[in-house]
Formats: C-alpha cells, sequence, structure tokens
C-alpha cells in the first residue's frame, strides 16, 4: 500500500509572493565553448557546505501558482534563512550572464547568474543575495536589459549583463540567505544532449531550455556525488527520496491519458506563466502519492490554487492512478486527503482535452456528472 504523504515542502520553497522567482534564461548553446562531447563530470565542489543547507529539495517540486508545473530546479533549504552563507563555484567554469532584481521598496537585490563548463550544458544559480567583488564588479551600467515595474505593492527594478568571467571550482561567488523570501538556493541545469518529450512538444518551443532539464548533481562524482543524492528529500531533510530518479524528474506526461500537464483550453503555444493551467502528476518526494497541482482557473467550481494529494490506484473510478485514465469514456472520481466531504471528477474528453470540477459530497455516491462550473484543459 502506497504511504500518505503530506507535501510539506510545497509552501516552503518558494519566494514571498510578491518576489519574482529565477527563471532559466535564453538557452541556445555558446558557440565560445569546446563541446562537451560525451563528458558528464565537470564538478568537484558543493554550492554550499553541507552544514549550511537542511534539505536538497529534487526536481519536480509543486507550488502553484507560480509553480503548477514540476519545477525544473533543485532546492538547497538553508539551515537558518535569516543567515547568510557562502556560495561556491561547483567547477572550473565561465559565468555567462549575472541578473539582478533590486527590491526597491524592502532594500535588497535577488540576483541569479548562468554558468558554463561546456557548449551544450548551462546552470544557472538563483535567490543570490550578495555577489563576490568580481562579479559584482562585472555587473554594472550598461544593462543589456533594464525595467522597473511593480506588483503586489511593491517596485522592482530588473536588470541583466551578460558576462565571460572564468572562476576555478571552490572560489567564492557571493552568498545566499539573508532576506526576506531567499530560503533556498536554486540550481538549474540544461543539457542540450538530452531532449525531455512532452506530450504536446510545440507548446514548449519558446522554451527550449525546459526541454533540456537535466539533474545539476547527475554533473558530480565520487564520493561528493554520492554525498548530495543522499540529501534528496523534503526541505527541512525529515523525509528522504528512495525511488529512481533520486534527483526526480520534470518529465511525467504520458500520451493518451491524463498525466501530465494541461493548459486551459484556448491557450496558444506562446504562452507565458503557469499559473492558470493544470498538472496530474507524482510528488517529487514519494511518487507513490499522485497530486492534482491546480493553478486559478478552476475557481469557478471551489477549488482553489494549491496540491491535492492521494493514494492512486489500480482498477476502478475511485482516485485512479492519472496514467491510467484513458479516453474511454468514464468520469474518474478523486478523493484527496487534504479536503473533506468533497471530490474532483475528470473525464478525458479525448486524447488532447480533458473535463474536471470540484463537487460536494463523496465519491461513495457516483462520480456524478459536470455542470456549467466545470473547467476544460487540453494538451
Amino acid at each position: 500500500s502506497s504511504p500518505t504523504v503530506t507535501n510539506k515542502n510545497t509552501s516552503k520553497l518558494s519566494s514571498s509572493s510578491s518576489q519574482p522567482e529565477s527563471t532559466a534564461s535564453s538557452g541556445s548553446a555558446n558557440s565560445g565553448f569546446a563541446s562537451c562531447g560525451a563528458n558528464n563530470s565537470f564538478f568537484t565542489n558543493s554550492p554550499l557546505d553541507q552544514a549550511d543547507f537542511k534539505g536538497l529539495v529534487p526536481l519536480g517540486n509543486l507550488n502553484p501558482s507560480g509553480h503548477v508545473f514540476p519545477t525544473d530546479h533543485i532546492y538547497f533549504y538553508l539551515s537558518n534563512v535569516s543567515s547568510r552563507y557562502n556560495l561556491y563555484a561547483p567547477g572550473n567554469v565561465t559565468i555567462i550572464s549575472i541578473s539582478g532584481s533590486e527590491h526597491v521598496s524592502q532594500g535588497f537585490t535577488d540576483y541569479s547568474f548562468d554558468f558554463q563548463p561546456c557548449q551544450e550544458l548551462r546552470f544557472q544559480f538563483g535567490h543570490v543575495s550578495s555577489l563576490s567583488d568580481k562579479l559584482n564588479q562585472a555587473l554594472t551600467a550598461p544593462y543589456d536589459t533594464e525595467n522597473t515595474y511593480s506588483t503586489g505593492g511593491q517596485t522592482y527594478r530588473m536588470f541583466s549583463k551578460n558576462v565571460s568571467i572564468a572562476v576555478s571550482a571552490g572560489e567564492q561567488l557571493g552568498t545566499v540567505g539573508g532576506n526576506s523570501g531567499q530560503n533556498a538556493l536554486d540550481m538549474g541545469a540544461y543539457d542540450t544532449r538530452k531532449t525531455i518529450n512532452f506530450a504536446n512538444s510545440s507548446r514548449w518551443s519558446q522554451r527550449g531550455d525546459t526541454t533540456h532539464t537535466v539533474c545539476p548533481i547527475d554533473y558530480y562524482s565520487g564520493d561528493l556525488k554520492n554525498t548530495l543524492m543522499a540529501r534528496f528529500g523534503d526541505y527541512d531533510g525529515d523525509r528522504k527520496r528512495t525511488i529512481e530518479p533520486i534527483c526526480g524528474t520534470i518529465e511525467q506526461d504520458v500520451n493518451e491519458t491524463s498525466q501530465g500537464v494541461w493548459f486551459i483550453s484556448g491557450t496558444s503555444n506562446s504562452w507565458s506563466g503557469e499559473d492558470s493551467h493544470l498538472a496530474l502528476v507524482h510528488d517529487n518526494i514519494n511518487p507513490n502519492t499522485a497530486v492534482f497541482s491546480v493553478g486559478t482557473s478552476m475557481s469557478s467550481s471551489g477549488l482553489s490554487s494549491g496540491t491535492y494529494q492521494f493514494s492512486p490506484q489500480s482498477s476502478g473510478q475511485l482516485n485512479r492512478d492519472f496514467d491510467e485514465v484513458r479516453s474511454d469514456n468514464n468520469i474518474y472520481c478523486y478523493e484527496p486527503s487534504n479536503i473533506s466531504n468533497e471530490k474532483i471528477i475528470l473525464l478525458l474528453t479525448s486524447n488532447t482535452n480533458l473535463k474536471i470540477e470540484k463537487q460536494s459530497g463523496s465519491c461513495g455516491f457516483g462520480p456524478g456528472s459536470f455542470t456549467a462550473s466545470a473547467s476544460e484543459f487540453e494538451r
């Protein structure tokens, strides 16, 4: 039987609600680097000292509405979010861009930067609280991009610059932590030698980085790789991931089933944020737990943005695992563990269209039928 697990890392890993998340930069390969060839071993240093982070959260974290889809980076969750910790270069790499998000109203800047060891492979650190002198001196005007905007009652100034800064393994690059919302160091990795096959690849044409998402720890070797892999789990290190791939995954789409990411009907291929969409996937700590990751578009049936977990079944129409729900004219009924006396019903109306609604009552009275409050999604 599948253990019941609460996804307690969900609310902890976000920045403050008004703080922009770090995102992957434009991901075309940098032709100024030598090819990676078949090499997958580049890193010899942990970005943080082992005592400075208490949890290492794998790929696929869910944090609606900003991260409705499984998240494409890992999190080093800091031991004390009010403290500052040194950030180190994991290997001999070249930093290719630096970005800043100045929180004008709050008086601090949140940094991120991209770096490469070779042509096909790019990494990113996000939520960096300060830069080393070398990096700080490089991030000066004129910037390649710069804009100011306001949201949630706060004002932000975004700026970035393309650079070329060689750094050595173990060199201090700055600090993490110590500012509001900087609870974790984000680390993303994108390898153009590998490609994720989403159910509808055309949806991701403008997000080429995401389709090349890989586990950053895969580019370590030896004892340090084993040490870091052993730490993957929830944000406070209490629960470990024990099911392969230990580093998690964002590749969960299963064609002709309900499993994977879904877009609100009418979404064009030029979609931007994830907020209004839906994911029917599995938990990134315990993949035996299935999760509805709900954005903002199901409010008509009273289902607010968030995650809703259940123990999937391999037969029947109650809590049926997403990868076994097909376009068979059956309405499937779910009773997530974190809502009471309510149910979620869904129907795969075709291989690429899905109808879903939250209703009152339990599945014991039958799955029922859809009302005008139902939401429709597409691949």
